[in-house]
Order: structure tokens, then C-alpha cells, then sequence
């Protein structure tokens, strides 16, 4: 789901963090996202991510034991520079992914 949270329009999912590594899909040469993490609505981190749309060429990994017991917002943006134009249900279904995250020990 879309939601806006004062930037632009951004996708955000929510979930409880319980592992301290959180991993992203990776794909070569797909347009960079803005991709933040908010915690008790505070920036925590915010960097620009090759977010892969569909099968990964790797895997990076957040740490995010900091923010362990704790919710963690995952807001991804579009940037302006984007080259290509990806439909935002395409995005929403990437952070599938997110809302169902990968945690290693």
C-alpha cells in the first residue's frame, strides 16, 4: 500500500524486528530507490538500493539488531532520476518480500 509521508509518495511496510539482519533483493542495473527505515518515527537510516522487481541477482544485508522487539518502517521511494518507469504494484509486490522479510542469525 501507498502512503505518503511528507517527501513524495512512498511505499511503506511495517514489521516487528526479531532477527539482527534484515536482507534485500538485489538487481544489477535496475533504477536506484530511496530506501529509509523509521523506528518509533525517527529515521534511522536512508540510502539508495538497486531494489530487484523480480528474481535477485544477490542478496545485501540490513543490520538491524539495534532495533531488535522494536517495529521498523521500510519506506521506499522513487527517485526523480529514474530511467525507467515500474508500476508501483510491481514496487508493492518487491516489498512483498520486505513485509514477509528475510532474517539470518
Amino acid at each position: 500500500m501507498a502512503a505518503t509521508d511528507g517527501r513524495d509518495e512512498a511505499i511503506v511496510r511495517e514489521l516487528t524486528i526479531e532477527k539482527p539482519y534484515l536482507h534485500l533483493p538485489v538487481k544489477n542495473g535496475v533504477p536506484r530507490r530511496l530506501m529509509r527505515f523509521v523506528v518509533e518515527g525517527r529515521e534511522v537510516r536512508e540510502f539508495t538500493i538497486e531494489l530487484a522487481d523480480a528474481q535477485p541477482d544477490f542478496w545485501v544485508f540490513a543490520d538491524v539488531s539495534p532495533f531488535r522487539g522494536k517495529q521498523l518502517q521500510v519506506h521506499v521511494h522513487e527517485l526523480p532520476d529514474a530511467r525507467v518507469d515500474r508500476s508501483r504494484d510491481l514496487l508493492a509486490a518487491v516489498l512483498g518480500v520486505v513485509a514477509e522479510p528475510v532474517f539470518c542469525a
